[in-house]
């Protein structure tokens, strides 16, 4: 990152913190940057949560309880062997958090509405979602028909498709396809279609589905610290919604296809739009036969062709004047443009890959006669973005801009003088210029195994985006190292736990009492009779790996040097080299 874009970055930072009633937000289409403030975030929020037929209010958090139902399910399927006690541990869950809510602006819509998303990361019933979703997705592997995988494999299949006369090109979109999944309708399917399922599932028919009502009535989640359930429907961002909506769409088209007066030349749908090609009389009549199929559950609105065209995914599907399809590389309206910057901190080869890997694409997608015109497009985006010309123009060429580099599209020659036969292990690394080429390179020579470093950015415009979510209780917090400060001496205690903090904390009391050689906190309150500050813990860092967490545990042992009452045991594992750096750190934040 040049030192220009740097200044920028850390102004805009610095701005939106003397300005915190501003948010910085994704779009929901475009990769667009959005401003606004938390007056009217909020106020698109309530638009949506005041609706009563879809939102409810609930009085308390149901997390412990979804918790403990969600355990009970798992116990009962393994006590009747329908799941493996390895299964049944992966499923049961003891520490987790309420679902969090939020909204993404549809800049490409008057008056900037919000899509409702709820991030269901890491809640009660995430494992046994995740469970079911895989039976879902194993059983009806062979019955997506009509769904396409990417934009690539969707080109290769409609590839000079030739039209009957009098045909034209049409996409129906599903409104509010999730929310309107009733459970009743999933029900129905997954019963009609239990015969795909039960080869993959050792769980009796009546168990799944009660296990399916059970997740669409945890369909609940937290926005400003109110918790509210949603009554129906299948909640984006929840693991079974995407499944359940693509065997919902399949059907609504074999049995829309079946009624209708005519064969289509083509059908394909990505979750939930569809794209086909219909009598230019029959429009209407076939929207009306799409929303007869599940009436008054899921509804369809229709877009007809515009030029002899209509977009799908990033492609725009072309009829040509003797009626045959053709395709394009195509990028919405409401798009920004925006891509990784030149400027950006980012390895050099990251953004030359990424430029090779779109040329791939646009020469995957964009017919021969339209691919000039894209590249141009494409060349014009990079130029926005920051590349040099020179740059630019040598990728497109196929010429080397690296040494060992072939230019060639996929990039997937094997290095000059690199034995094949070489073990390649891939290792998350983070990107500091100038350090990390040096290191790469040394790594790929070192003995009979090839380590290649995928790097992670430092510094990402992520620390910029601050849409409101809801803030933890410190509590119920878990994966933590945490730090717990003495009332009387001001001595620091610092640790880490795996399980909520409330917990660990208990354990600290109890131990206080009646175990005090359990650990250093316990030792330190039974020998002094110093009074803890229990009530005022304070969360350092947090991180899912245990090693991670134990040694971030004993750098901020180090860090905080004769404050810690910690014993020396604790730090016995921590090289002399972090040592050495960590005092030198502390040396200078105190001068």
């Amino acid at each position: 990152m040049s030192s220009v874009y740097n200044h920028l970055y850390l102004e805009a930072r610095n701005f939106l913190k003397t300005n915190p009633e501003l948010l910085v937000c994704r779009s929901d289409k475009g990769n667009v940057t959005v401003l606004i403030t938390s007056a009217q975030y909020h106020e698109k929020v309530m638009e949506l949560l005041n609706d009563n037929n879809v939102y409810e209010v609930l009085p308390r958090d149901p997390t412990s309880n979804i918790i403990r139902r969600n355990n009970d399910i798992s116990k009962r399927l393994k006590e009747l062997g329908y799941i493996t006690p390895r299964e049944c541990k992966n499923i049961n869950t003891y520490k987790a958090l309420p679902p969090n809510f939020y909204i993404l602006i549809k800049v490409h819509k008057e008056g900037l509405p919000g899509r409702p998303i709820v991030s269901s990361i890491n809640s009660p019933t995430t494992k046994l979602s995740a469970f079911i979703t895989e039976v879902l997705k194993v059983s009806f592997s062979d019955y997506f028909t009509y769904s396409v995988k990417d934009s690539e494999s969707f080109c290769q299949l409609v590839k000079n498709v030739q039209l009957p006369a009098g045909f034209v090109l049409i996409s129906l979109d599903a409104v509010s396809l999730f929310t309107n999944i009733s459970l009743q309708l999933v029900i129905q399917l997954l019963d009609d279609n239990w015969h795909m399922i039960a080869p993959n599932c050792n769980i009796p028919k009546d168990e799944f589905l009660a296990v399916i009502t059970f997740l669409f009535s945890s369909n609940y989640f937290v926005y400003d610290g109110k918790f509210y359930k949603q009554k129906d429907g299948c909640p984006m961002g929840s693991n079974p919604s995407a499944i359940l909506a693509i065997i919902v769409m399949t059907e609504i088209i074999r049995r829309a296809c079946i009624v209708l007066g005519f064969t289509l030349p083509f059908i394909c749908h990505y979750v939930d739009d569809i794209i086909t090609a219909v009598p230019e009389t029959e429009i209407d009549s076939v929207r009306q036969q799409f929303n007869l199929v599940f009436e008054d559950v899921v509804s369809f609105t229709v877009e007809r062709e515009t030029n002899n065209a209509v977009p799908f995914l990033d492609t725009l599907v072309i009829r040509t004047p003797d009626n045959t399809l053709i395709t394009d590389w195509y990028t919405k309206p409401a798009s920004s443009g925006k891509f990784i910057n030149f400027q950006s901190y980012h390895s050099f080869k990251v953004k030359t890959n990424f430029i090779l890997g779109m040329k791939k694409r646009i020469y995957a997608v964009a017919h021969e006669s339209r691919r000039d015109a894209s590249l141009q497009r494409f060349k014009k985006m990079l130029y926005d973005n920051g590349y040099p010309r020179s740059l630019i123009n040598r990728l497109f060429n196929n010429v080397p801009v690296t040494p060992g580099y072939d230019g060639s599209f996929g990039n997937d020659s094997v290095p000059p003088n690199e034995p094949t036969n070489r073990k390649t292990i891939y290792v998350s690394f983070p990107y500091l210029e100038g350090l990390s080429n040096k290191i790469s390179s040394v790594l790929s020579q070192v003995g009979e195994v090839s380590v290649k470093l995928a790097y992670s950015s430092l510094k990402t415009n992520i620390g910029l985006f601050r849409a409101p979510k809801y803030k933890i209780p410190e509590k119920n917090a878990f994966e933590v190292v945490y730090q717990v400060e003495c009332g009387d001496c001001g001595g620091l205690y610092i640790g880490q736990t795996e399980q909520h903090l409330c917990r660990r904390i208990s354990q600290h009391k109890s131990d206080a009492r009646l175990h005090p050689e359990k650990c250093a906190l316990a030792r330190h309150i039974n020998d002094t009779g110093h009074r803890v500050k229990f009530d005022d813990i304070k969360i350092l860092d947090s991180h899912k790996n245990l090693s991670i967490r134990k040694f971030l545990e004993m750098c901020y042992i180090v860090g905080a040097d004769r404050k810690a009452i910690n014993e020396q045991s604790d730090i016995k594992n921590l090289s002399s080299i972090y040592c050495n750096i960590l005092e030198i750190d502390r040396r200078r934040c105190v001068v």
